[in-house]
């Protein structure tokens, strides 16, 4: 199977790249997706944010569910913060 590159990585940095994640360990390689992963999520809610001023926050929290896991759960969570108000 080919390996697919970003555009603006070269073969031998990205044979670099693989061997400095091979050094560390699961621990590191972890902490790295976490990290990653929460500033993705972040980012992800300050756009939707912007994108929709004024927004009451369980609505907003249901267009960051909807965003990342589709329109029945956003649907299910909104229902559950509405009722739990």
């Amino acid at each position: 199977m080919a390996r697919r590159l970003p555009s603006d990585t070269s073969v031998k940095m990205a044979d670099y790249q693989v061997l400095l994640l091979r050094k560390v360990g699961v621990a590191e390689r972890v902490a790295r997706i976490v990290s990653l992963s929460t500033t993705v999520m972040e980012l992800s809610h300050n756009a939707i944010a912007r994108a929709n001023p004024g927004v009451s926050e369980a609505d907003l929290k249901a267009k960051i569910a909807e965003h990342f896991y589709g329109k029945r759960l956003a649907k299910d969570l909104y229902n559950y913060l509405i009722q739990s108000k």
